[in-house]
């Protein structure tokens, strides 16, 4: 049985959470609660297989074993109820890799790429460094949910607007779509000739039922979904990641970007990344998501118990906070500069984009009592 609540210390370990951090905000931080990789130890079933390759000692180039292709085809079926065949499954150093290979095969420069803000700052990289143009639709926020803008949406596609960066479950506001949201944005897409990248990463990680846009048949030809056992195992620092499609002239283009930016040779540790889908992955993900969801309870009860003003927007999937500051009625700097102050490192909700304003993101992949630490001292700060 995994124990989450065993410490380790990450300092000194060269990692970006840790070390990274005095870097990332240039100021001093004993509290970094913010890059979203976890505090927890991999499943041990992985680190033996790790152990073992390590022992053999040879650490040559690789290709893509079998078991890759199984594990993949076995763990979408478990969990999203998808059929994938081997030749819809092809191999990405990352899923921001992927990303930006996915903009170059979709768009010409010049072209306008949909993204829902506040989102993932990567997804803005991508198409800026790319030159391509943001089309940005931000979220309506009702003051507990995000949903979509779907008459803005429709108004602002134009000719040049050819591709939808999407993020499903949504990071950082942790949001899993409605099946009407999606048929809707499926449709939209269709109707559009749009191609449509879904990136699902966190998928794993949720704490309702969560729905592919893999599953509308209307769809399978044009879309691409990108995933990765990263986030699910804490895998980030394996490099690992994969695409799948139905539809094989997308899978050639994206294969075509992809081996352009060299991002599609495998480490020494790939094909052992993904071999934790698996059923004693399913085993340590039951475990870990009990205990992420007793952690988020607490974010939330502890806030309410001490008449905090900070509010924990509604999320029902991922192990990433969206926190209001809003009634505070402090500036972005005011709120940043406080925490900095305390230590506390957490993402900024500008860097997401529109939207983000009046918000920071809590990562709380961590153990309980690092998050009581941190607890204590916001009620105090705010």
């Amino acid at each position: 049985m995994a124990n989450f609540d065993k410490l380790k210390n990450r300092n000194n370990t060269n990692c970006v959470k840790y070390d990274g951090a005095k870097r990332y905000f240039q100021s001093e931080i004993t509290h970094p609660l913010w890059v979203a990789d976890m505090d927890f130890e991999i499943p041990k079933f992985l680190q033996k297989k790790i152990k073992k390759k390590c022992e053999f000692g040879i650490f040559g180039y690789e290709e893509i074993g079998d078991q890759f292709y199984r594990s993949i085809i076995f763990w979408q079926k478990v969990q999203n109820n998808i059929e994938l065949k081997k030749h819809n499954i092809l191999f990405s150093s990352s899923v921001v890799a992927s990303l930006s290979a996915c903009v170059k095969a979709f768009s010409n420069i010049g072209d306008e790429v949909i993204v829902f803000s506040p989102v993932y700052y990567p997804f803005f990289s991508v198409i800026e460094e790319n030159k391509r143009v943001v089309n940005n639709q931000e979220l309506l926020y009702s003051g507990s949910e995000y949903t979509i803008d779907f008459d803005n949406l429709r108004k602002t596609i134009t000719r040049k607007t050819k591709l939808i960066l999407f993020c499903s479950p949504h990071n950082p506001i942790g949001k899993i779509w409605s099946e009407d949201e999606l048929m809707q944005l499926a449709d939209i897409a269709v109707e559009n000739g749009m191609k449509i990248v879904s990136d699902e990463i966190h998928c794993d990680i949720v704490f309702d039922k969560f729905t592919s846009l893999a599953k509308y048949h209307n769809l399978k030809e044009h879309l691409i979904v990108l995933n990765s056992p990263s986030k699910t195992f804490n895998l980030a620092g394996l490099s690992t990641s994969y695409v799948f499609s139905y539809n094989f002239d997308i899978l050639r283009a994206f294969k075509n970007e992809i081996s352009k930016m060299h991002c599609n040779h495998l480490n020494s540790f790939s094909n052992i990344a993904i071999q934790s889908y698996c059923n004693q992955g399913k085993e340590w993900l039951d475990s870990f998501l009990y205990y992420i969801q007793k952690n988020k309870n607490f974010v939330i009860e502890f806030l309410k118990e001490n008449n905090s003003k900070i509010k924990v927007v509604d999320s029902n999937a991922t192990y990433l906070l969206w926190l209001d500051f809003k009634a505070l009625n402090l500036t972005q700097n005011e709120i940043n500069q406080r925490l900095l102050n305390a230590k506390i490192g957490l993402n900024n909700g500008e860097s997401f984009g529109k939207g983000g304003t009046g918000f920071m993101r809590l990562n709380i992949g961590t153990q309980n009592k690092n998050l009581r630490k941190v607890l204590k001292k916001l009620i105090k700060l705010f």
